[in-house]
């Protein structure tokens, strides 16, 4: 059995991070439960600054659409929170 060395482990924990990031934001576009749209949405932003950290340190890591998934992201925190507790 082969061991990954970091940048190989660093890769398949940035796919992990991207799966769990778009399966959150998906679940937080479709929810009902406000506890459970935002806790995904918290949980997708964390894992969104844990990739853009992976990648900053390995430069073998390519993200694409970053600021776009970084400002959908925050936008529907934004309004959700505007909803909620108003202006």
């Amino acid at each position: 059995m082969r061991i990954m060395n970091r940048e190989e482990y660093a890769i398949k924990h940035a796919k992990r991070l991207v799966q769990i990031i778009n399966e959150s934001a998906e679940i937080a576009g479709k929810t009902k439960n406000s506890d459970t749209k935002l806790s995904r949405l918290n949980l997708a932003i964390k894992h969104l600054f844990a990739v853009k950290d992976l990648a900053n340190q390995y430069p073998s890591i390519k993200l694409q659409q970053l600021d776009l998934l970084d400002f959908q992201l925050t936008k529907m925190k934004y309004d959700y929170l505007k909803k909620i507790f108003g202006d």
